[in-house]
């Protein structure tokens, strides 16, 4: 499995406030000619996450894992509402309405 970490990347935009850090992982097909356009549409939508994008042998472009880390401050409501769960769940819509 090769593993492109977009990090540096233009369309990529770190965000981290002192109570959370979130990451994606982006599983796309092999030779998938449409990454930066879709890293730059996620990225638009998702200002907030680390976003790194993977090649696998799949037919289109899905949720392959997110992650969220909080410090000790971060309340139990904010926990509930920004878990990893819930950003799979959005941005498992989001790729749904990614076309070219």
């Amino acid at each position: 499995m090769e593993r492109l970490l977009l990090l540096n990347h233009p369309h990529v935009v770190m965000f981290r406030s002192m109570s959370e850090k979130k990451r994606v992982v982006i599983a796309v097909p092999y030779g998938y000619s449409h990454r930066d356009q879709l890293v730059g549409f996620i990225q638009s939508q998702f200002t907030e996450l680390e976003i790194s994008v993977v090649h696998q042998g799949i037919s289109k472009p899905e949720v392959g894992s997110a992650e969220v880390d909080y410090d000790a401050s971060t309340s139990p409501e904010e926990i509930m509402s920004n878990d990893a769960r819930s950003i799979m769940g959005e941005l498992a819509d989001a790729l749904s309405k990614f076309s070219l």
